[in-house]
């Protein structure tokens, strides 16, 4: 903790020397009785010169640079975020000596370190705290009595306080609270409670793996004590490190573009938060927050916070439960975007279609999107706020997919898979890949690549029919050798829908409430459930889940799934179909082939497993790996995508 009283008062040679103070040397923004009062041993006089200075100057306090009637510090918290606080709050108020606190993310130490330390609480009284310091004025000084007692007591016996996210939004609340504080605390405290920050704001910071922290404390933090506290030099020095710390993470976070990796799409919101509220704090800087590369990519990030975000305001993968956009945070940021772009983004989002007959005639971006370093990807068909969408998340080992349709999600998390080779389960040896991605009038298909154990490959299918409203989803798992294969793919529905399956065929509907939103059809799978099948399609305690077995090397995984609502109460059959090649058939480990009719709808799906040759199915020759087709009126099949 910095030293809170010197004997030397002056430093340097000449009478221009620099009066050092509580907190360290005065900037020359100081006031000059401000500065004199400080020359002379600390006393009550220069403590009340200092509380006339900060209640006389024109100053707006951090909390009211933005809107709303809450604090804008809880515009956005991460999903989960449960930190493990000491009931007296992270800066120690409370706490023992050499007490340790950690967040609950960290696992079984820091569980086992919050216990020895003392009872844990939530995140619940770091929120409350927050409001408590948003609310404070002089009637209410009662309330502020334990406040002031636990700063004046144990505020200098704080142990170090390892970084995490409700650490930098308790340090910012008492930042935002510091020049009302001196009506409750006298000035020994007062000072404490500044140099405690200032060291947080001055350290090296937090650990590059928790990103939100990184920005709390390392960013925003800096810039708001820079703007509060402008008349001391530490404060003043502390703005250049705050905006170097923002524009290097948005550079090193964001694809360029402003769409952050997949693995930070949890923190998209509360990311944007934080460089919403240091943007604020920075226009009241002389030098900004930040340079013009760095609010290019900014505009970029609210452009995909809206794309990636639900019809009810939810962000893609977040609980069902989950709170939607606060609307101050979405107009402030879009304000600070200052993009036209953007601004149409918004537009369509909110409206739809009927913003889309409006800015008809302008450049508008297309509503699918792909980006292999994020490893994410949105298949949608058009701006209507009803239209399909599945969202795609592919970094590392596990892909996560979220399908919404008619402003209803249908599931969302991770696309589970387990694979037996000969009873033996194949581990991950190597992460999902990107292999194709097409987007044009017909279809948004994505295809994943990931290599398992005993040289067996899985390619992960992901095709959204534009015009005519379905997703067809399938695993190819490929083998090198002859054996028994035993596939489980889950779909993450629970929360979400409840799959309500037919009594005589394999196939079932989708529900969101009593209502049936999509169908399902396992075109592997005999249709009837009198016939022989090895596998089934059924919900489970982690979703929806198909499961197959094979002999051979290779086995197709497929799942059909109809989102048009107007065929949904029509009559459905498939067919597995018959693969020929030099008028012999080939086995269902080389080449596979489906019929899918939904009412008069129609659609031809094959694959090949082994190496693409010259096959037919249905009288129609392909030297093609995958491929999907329309049947039109006149008997011909349209190829809404064919992969050679």
């Amino acid at each position: 903790m910095a030293i809170l009283t010197s004997e030397e008062k002056r430093t340097g040679k000449n009478r221009n020397s620099v009066v050092v103070g509580p907190a360290g040397p005065w900037h020359k923004r100081a006031p000059r009785q401000v500065r004199q009062s400080y020359e002379s041993p600390a006393d009550e006089q220069n403590w009340a010169a200092w509380c006339r200075h900060l209640a006389k100057r024109k100053f707006c306090p951090v909390g009211s640079l933005l809107p709303g009637k809450r604090s804008a510090l809880t515009w956005a918290l991460p999903e989960g975020l449960e930190e493990v606080l000491h009931p007296s709050g992270v800066l120690g108020l409370g706490a023992t000596e050499g007490s340790t606190i950690s967040a609950g993310s960290a696992g079984g130490q820091a569980a086992r370190s919050t216990r020895e330390a003392g009872s844990a609480v939530p995140l619940d009284q770091t929120l409350e705290l927050i409001e408590t310091l948003r609310k404070l004025d002089e009637s209410a000084r009662r309330k502020v009595t334990a406040l002031e007692n636990d700063v004046a007591c144990r505020l200098a016996r704080v142990a170090s306080t390892p970084a995490s996210a409700a650490l930098g939004l308790e340090c910012l609340a008492w930042c935002g609270a510091l020049p009302r504080l001196t009506a409750h605390l006298p000035s020994r405290p007062w000072w404490q409670l500044v140099n405690r920050l200032i060291s947080i704001a001055s350290n090296e910071g937090p650990t590059a793996d928790d990103v939100l922290a990184m920005q709390l404390l390392g960013g925003e933090l800096p810039l708001a004590l820079a703007y509060s506290f402008p008349e001391i030099e530490t404060c003043q020095e502390l703005a250049d490190e705050g905006r170097r710390t923002i524009s290097r993470s948005i550079d090193e976070l964001l694809d360029g573009e402003g769409l952050p990796h997949g693995r930070h799409l949890h923190l998209l919101r509360p990311l944007l938060a934080c460089w919403t509220r240091s943007q604020a704090i920075g226009h009241e800087l002389s030098q900004g927050w930040c340079d013009r590369e760095t609010q290019r990519q900014y505009a970029g990030l609210v452009e995909h916070a809206l794309r990636l975000s639900r019809t009810n305001g939810q962000q893609v993968f977040s609980r069902a439960d989950s709170k939607p956009w606060d609307s101050n945070l979405l107009k402030t940021a879009l304000s600070f975007a200052d993009d036209r772009a953007t601004e149409r983004v918004f537009r369509l989002v909110e409206n739809g279609r009927q913003a889309l007959r409006k800015i008809r005639g302008k450049t508008l971006p297309s509503p699918a999107f792909q980006d292999e370093w994020a490893g994410l990807a949105m298949l949608r068909p058009d701006w209507s706020r009803k239209a399909p969408r599945l969202t795609v998340s592919y970094g590392g080992q596990r892909v996560a997919t979220e399908l919404s349709v008619d402003s209803r999600c249908l599931w969302s998390g991770i696309w589970k898979l387990d694979v037996r080779f000969n009873g033996r389960p194949l581990e991950r040896v190597a992460n999902w890949e990107q292999t194709c991605w097409v987007s044009d009038d017909e279809v948004d298909y994505l295809e994943l690549e990931m290599r398992l154990s005993e040289e067996v490959t899985v390619q992960r299918h992901m095709l959204l029919g534009r015009n005519d409203r379905f997703v067809f989803l399938a695993d190819a798992v490929l083998g090198i050798q002859q054996g028994t294969i035993e596939y489980r793919g889950t779909l993450p529905s629970s929360g979400h829908s409840s799959f309500d399956p037919e009594r005589e065929t394999r196939e079932g509907s989708l529900l969101v409430g009593p209502r049936p939103r999509a169908r399902v059809l396992p075109l592997a799978l005999n249709e009837w459930r009198t016939g022989a099948s090895r596998g089934n399609l059924q919900a489970s305690h982690d979703g929806l889940e198909l499961t197959q077995g094979a002999e051979g090397q290779c086995l197709f995984a497929p799942l059909f799934i109809d989102l048009d609502a107007s065929r949904l109460n029509k009559e459905v059959t498939w067919r597995q179909l018959t693969v020929a090649q030099q008028r012999e058939i080939t086995p269902s480990d080389v080449a596979v082939g489906y019929r899918a009719q939904v009412g008069k709808s129609q659609w031809l799906v094959y694959r090949s497993l082994a190496t693409p040759d010259i096959r037919t199915v249905l009288g129609k020759n392909l030297m093609t790996e995958f491929l999907v087709g329309h049947f039109q009126t006149d008997g011909h099949v349209k190829t809404l995508l064919e992969i050679e």
